[in-house]
């Protein structure tokens, strides 16, 4: 009895190694991804808040850790539902879309736009 009591302890413990950094990983991503939330409601026009907005809510309910394909088409939703929105606002579109992928932990290219992430970041 002692020894299963003991082999459980062993196993909990292992388990909580594993996940509880994970956890905290994720929470510092949702953390990320809420901050982009503000900025965006007080800095640009209220459609393309709201479909950033969207996009973000979208991104916190993935389950962590999040599939990069899967975070790619939800992006390139956010990029198609602005294609009818001025060439300011789809460009300030692409910039937030690569801070959302940034902040869901991705450093590499997304490659949502013709446009490498640089380009997009530095003119919003």
């Amino acid at each position: 009895m002692r020894v299963e009591i003991a082999r459980l302890s062993l196993t909990l413990l292992l388990c909580a190694w594993i996940v509880l950094p994970a956890f905290a990983v994720g929470l510092k991503i949702n953390a990320s991804l809420e901050s982009l939330r503000i900025e965006i409601k007080s800095d640009s026009a209220p459609p393309l808040a709201t479909l950033v907005n969207a996009a973000i809510d979208d991104v916190i309910a993935m389950p962590v850790p999040r599939e990069k394909v899967v975070l790619q088409m939800r992006l390139q939703i956010l990029l198609e539902d602005t294609k009818a929105f001025a060439a300011a606002q789809r460009r300030k579109a692409a910039h937030y879309a690569v801070k959302i992928w940034r902040a869901a932990g991705f450093t590499d290219e997304p490659g949502l736009s013709s446009a490498s992430d640089q380009e997009s970041l530095e003119r919003p």
